[in-house]
């Protein structure tokens, strides 16, 4: 028997009262008049500052979306199948870091527990099925599938990604070639600035060093002065790290300081004999982020270059200037650890602006054959 009643100028007609997919049915113009006035936007424009302990956990994100993204991508393409585009992998784990795994339901929850038009729509419902002559469906598990449906609906008209809440938000990262969260120890790229030259064990620490200021071996030994008749220091640079200039995509770019000799405030400021961290520290936004390939090469401008002693805070920095940073493989950005090289240094925000972008392209000038002459 058909049951039919009137809420919020809308008749309701339901065919089957024992059927809940029937009163959905029924409901529906209620629930498209409630989803289209009431829904909620997921992500709105943040317009103050977040505290560093969130902005690292943004930092984290793209650390770990760019990790996700390559190994999942290059899977699909070795089996040809499909794969979640970059500005979505990226968009997601900035939602998580962001609002956490429920924020997709936060914005809608007082409309569909609250909001009076709700509740009385509930009061409607018990109400028509008290006067109904005939068996009815369960009016809490009723009325949970209605959330259901009208929630699907709410989120069917909003328009707003995360880009549109942070996607000009600065968010400070940390570049250590060869560094990846989660898998390394970030102590194990330190490196000790004042006795390098010295260095008769080099490891990652030294081979991010020189794949950051893309080096060759030969070039940073005349440099810093090692001492070319101890053999046994000699040969440990030369089988212990690879020479960064024998990879063809940091040879094009060429070294990031073409004279050596302004390095040297640079390692002499940074002083003692504890660990330092070789590395890049910008501020990069989302919006510049989910431009990238992050398949191929990139490059980071702007911000800072540092022998970061972050566990207790102090550091030397340069400035890029025209240069770039090369963000290349598997490389990965992530978040900084211990004291901020803001902090730590005194910076201002401005000197610490980054961008990141495609290798540019290397224009080859053709030399010109040489003209004949015939008298």
């Amino acid at each position: 028997m058909t049951l039919e009643f009137e809420f919020d100028g809308h008749e309701m007609i339901i065919e089957d009262p024992m059927c809940s997919q029937s009163w959905v049915t029924g409901l529906a113009p209620f629930i498209d008049a409630y989803a289209q006035d009431k829904y909620g936007l997921r992500f709105e424009h943040i317009d103050h500052d977040l505290d560093q302990k969130k902005l690292r956990t943004l930092a984290d994100g793209v650390g770990e979306a760019l990790a996700q993204y390559r190994k999942d991508a290059r899977e699909a393409i070795s089996s040809d199948t499909p794969y979640t585009q970059w500005k979505d992998v990226l968009g997601d784990a900035l939602a998580l870091a962001l609002n956490g795994e429920d924020c997709e339901h936060n914005e809608h929850d007082y409309a569909l527990y609250e909001d009076t038009d709700f509740t009385k729509l509930y009061e409607a419902i018990d109400e028509a099925m008290e006067e109904h002559d005939g068996p009815v469906a369960d009016i809490d598990e009723l009325f949970d599938e209605v959330r259901s449906v009208t929630r699907e609906k709410m989120e069917g008209h909003d328009w707003s990604t995360v880009y549109d809440a942070i996607g000009k938000l600065q968010i400070p990262m940390l570049f250590v070639p060869g560094y990846t969260p989660g898998k390394d120890g970030l102590s194990d790229f330190d490196i000790s600035a004042e006795e390098i030259q010295d260095c008769k064990n080099p490891g990652r620490g030294e081979q991010a060093l020189l794949n950051l200021l893309r080096v060759s071996i030969p070039d940073f030994m005349e440099f810093k002065g090692f001492d070319h008749r101890n053999s046994e220091l000699m040969d440990a640079w030369i089988s212990g790290i690879k020479d960064p200039t024998l990879d063809p995509a940091i040879n094009a770019l060429g070294p990031v300081f073409k004279d050596l000799s302004e390095l040297d405030d640079f390692f002499d400021n940074a002083g003692g004999n504890g660990g330092v961290l070789p590395c890049w520290v910008g501020t990069l936004t989302p919006n510049d982020l989910k431009t990238i390939d992050p398949l191929s090469d990139n490059v980071l401008t702007g911000g800072l270059i540092s022998l970061n002693e972050w566990f207790n805070g102090s550091a030397s920095v340069e400035g890029l200037g025209e240069s770039v940073v090369l963000l290349s493989g598997d490389w990965v950005l992530s978040s900084e650890h211990g004291k901020s090289l803001e902090d730590t240094c005194g910076l201002t925000k401005s000197s610490l602006v980054g961008s990141i972008k495609a290798v540019p392209e290397v224009k080859v000038t053709k030399e010109l054959e040489p003209l004949e002459f015939s008298l």
